[in-house]
């Protein structure tokens, strides 16, 4: 269950700093090996609109993010892999990177954090979601699967390394 002092909210334009320096402390200080590091600038292209970032807040310190790609109609769309049409394409969001600071780790906020997204992708008009998580990453493929996702692929190899493609197809009760 979530913490009741942490507040998660869609991150606005102008944040992808917080975003970036939470992801760079977290890494540095020794959880590299699950996570691909993402320049700014990256963030901010998300920010802009290509997507949505959520973060999770205690006291105004943003403490945990997640974010929500719209995959588009692209060749590197995940439907592939579990024969979505393609005239479906704009309905697959993917639950991209997903952070929470150690310290606040076990309080639900990651569980919270993939809820988030959904609802959020549903407001979007998606059907179809995918993640994808470092195979050795056994805490996030736990929220993952508690949150009714399964694994579609193993050990694919994606720009950001290689990982397992988790899915689940919206209905009324995931949410």
């Amino acid at each position: 269950m979530q913490d009741a002092g942490v507040d998660i909210r869609v991150l606005v334009p102008g944040e992808a700093g917080k975003v970036h320096r939470l992801m760079s402390d977290t890494i540095t200080s020794g959880y590299a090996d699950f996570y691909s590091p993402s320049d700014v600038s990256y963030y901010e292209s998300v920010l802009d609109g290509t997507g949505v970032i959520l973060g999770a807040f205690v006291q105004d310190n943003l403490v945990g993010y997640a974010v929500l790609e719209f995959s588009g109609i692209g060749d590197d769309n995940f439907g592939y892999l579990v024969d979505v049409p393609k005239h479906e394409y704009l309905r697959v969001a993917l639950l991209a990177g997903c952070m929470v600071d150690p310290v606040y780790r076990g309080r639900g906020i990651q569980s919270a954090l993939i809820y988030a997204r959904m609802r959020e992708a549903v407001a979007y008009g998606c059907r179809y979601f995918f993640a994808t998580v470092h195979a050795q990453n056994e805490r996030s493929a736990s929220n993952l699967q508690k949150a009714g996702l399964r694994v579609v692929a193993k050990d694919l190899q994606v720009p950001w390394g290689t990982r397992d493609i988790w899915f689940i197809e919206h209905k009324s009760d995931v949410v």
